[in-house]
């Protein structure tokens, strides 16, 4: 077995920027998110339109149309996608390094397998040599054995 060692870049390690973009994307795509989100979103509503009129007989800071929630709302898709674009961008990049790795690895050890191969070869011709020279060597002693014996057989 060919113990060599080969060399492999590794990607860079992430930046704060790229760090932070991936852990915005997660949390914008889980579960967690959607659920929050939407009791948020429902507690904004019931809070504005419900809550402080009727039963805190104040004016609520939100009225509907609910302007401020609208406008919220419309900052929060506007900065997400440009946050999830960067998140996939930087894990296409690390994809690609790590494709190139595994692709450096196995053309590593697919000449490992070949060197072996071709060592393998070696050993089975000067095998199959060995073996000829025996099997020819023993037709010669058969061949004494015979004319020593006159062709007879026990």
């Amino acid at each position: 077995m060919d113990s060599t060692t080969y060399a492999v870049t590794m990607p860079a390690p992430m930046t704060f920027g790229e760090r932070v973009s991936d852990m915005i994307s997660t949390f914008g795509g889980s579960w967690i998110f959607v659920i929050s989100f939407n009791l948020l979103f429902a507690g904004w509503v019931i809070l504005n339109s419900w809550i402080f009129p009727d039963f805190l007989h104040v004016s609520s800071f939100d009225a509907y149309p609910f302007i401020l929630l609208n406008l919220g709302l419309s900052y929060m898709a506007a900065m997400q996608a440009p946050i999830i674009m960067m998140s996939n961008a930087c894990k296409e990049t690390r994809y690609k390094a790590m494709v190139r790795v595994m692709m450096s690895e196995n053309h590593a050890m697919y000449e490992v397998m070949c060197k072996q191969a071709a060592s393998l070869s070696t050993h089975i011709e000067s095998h199959s040599v060995a073996l000829r020279q025996h099997r020819a060597a023993m037709d010669r002693h058969a061949e004494q054995v015979r004319k020593l014996t006159g062709g007879q057989t026990c």
